[in-house]
């Protein structure tokens, strides 16, 4: 379930591995693979078609356990602080960059999957604070807040273009996270 993954994640985040960044990509890659919103809602609509109780159809499907969820993406963030000595800074912050895009498209692709009625149930029950068909959105406080926090370590050797780029992209996520309309984002 994800808890394993994010366990695994918060390991390499804490790793001194020069590769543990590399490692927490391929967990990453992994947790999407078997995550994917579409695979999950078409076994959601087998299951909830089915005779049985509900209790009997979530036991042992993937279903509802395997989304990441906003702690998934704060713990990879969190292996990537070291990122750009490896890759280099552009490599770097395009990665930060294309993770953060993945989360957007997560949030997208679930609202729109319970808006239409096809997402899992137990995507559905995310947020039991909303009521019906709420979700709990990925990109919130904590993962604005690790993204700025990546974002300001990527810069290499006190380069002044590589500090001014990052500081250029933290402020517009901070604007964004200021006017989000997402009730997740405060």
């Amino acid at each position: 379930n994800i808890s394993s993954y994010n366990t695994v994640l918060k390991a390499w985040s804490r790793s001194s591995d020069p590769e543990a960044a590399h490692r927490a990509l391929k967990v990453y890659q992994t947790v999407l693979n078997r995550g994917n919103v579409a695979c999950l809602a078409r076994e959601a609509l087998m299951l909830e078609n089915s005779e049985q109780p509900v209790e009997k159809r979530i036991k042992g499907h993937r279903v509802g356990d395997e989304f990441p969820d906003s702690r998934t993406f704060v713990v990879l963030l969190q292996s990537l602080h070291n990122l750009s000595l490896s890759i280099g800074f552009r490599d770097a912050v395009d990665t930060v960059e294309s993770i953060y895009q993945s989360m957007k498209q997560w949030d997208e692709q679930m609202q729109w999957s319970i808006e239409n009625g096809i997402a899992p149930t137990m995507a559905r029950l995310n947020d039991t604070r909303g009521g019906k068909n709420k979700w709990k959105p990925i990109l919130n406080v904590f993962s604005y807040n690790t993204l700025i926090k990546i974002l300001s370590k990527l810069p290499t050797n006190n380069s002044w273009d590589e500090s001014h780029h990052c500081c250029v992209r933290i402020d517009a996520l901070i604007e964004e996270m200021n006017s989000a309309s997402s009730p997740g984002v405060r």
